[in-house]
């Protein structure tokens, strides 16, 4: 580190994780592993974490920490998320 130099925001995410993936580089190994088989159970989490052998809530972590909210969500027609915005 450079003295007197302080990330912050989103400098210093960039650089935590950063750092992580040289001192841990199975981190992006387990989070493919996550990635594809949230998609191949459609997103259900209860499903994946049971494949998976572990628990919903440390999956739930997981998926927050490798921003993996949306994989094997799809949008299906007719659900709250596909309907138009409606003019005020």
């Amino acid at each position: 580190m450079v003295p007197g130099f302080k990330p912050s925001g989103e400098g210093l995410v960039r650089l935590i994780l950063a750092t992580l993936h040289i001192l841990y580089p199975d981190l992006e190994v387990e989070r493919e592993m996550i990635r594809s088989t949230l998609e191949s159970m459609g997103g259900h989490r209860a499903r994946t974490a049971e494949s998976l052998g572990i628990s919903v809530r440390t999956l739930a972590m997981k998926i927050k920490a490798y921003s993996l909210a949306d994989v094997g969500r799809e949008l299906r027609p007719g659900t709250r998320q596909n309907l138009p915005v409606q003019a005020q």
